[in-house]
């Protein structure tokens, strides 16, 4: 079986054949870089848990309930509580 795609490039700014190259590069790794980051919040250290919405501000919220609960765990802001 032979699957054949399209893809179509969405973007502000002209594709030339001086440029294609190093945008193509550029919107990759940063698309790495994210995959990246989502694997090691759910498999490396913060061990997030998958949060099932088909609400997009729902999903947001737990996100960044889930950071804060991670961030404040992880380094203590404010003074220390054994010196109150």
């Amino acid at each position: 079986m032979v699957h054949e795609a399209q893809w179509v490039w969405v973007s502000g700014r002209f594709l030339t054949s001086d440029n294609v190259v190093a945008r193509c590069h550029r919107a990759g790794h940063h698309r790495w870089a994210i995959e990246t980051e989502f694997l090691i919040e759910k498999r490396h250290g913060d061990h997030f848990e998958q949060a099932y919405s088909y609400h997009w501000t729902n999903l947001k919220g737990w996100h960044y309930l889930m950071k804060l609960a991670i961030f404040s765990m992880s380094s203590p802001c404010g003074p220390s509580l054994d010196r109150l």
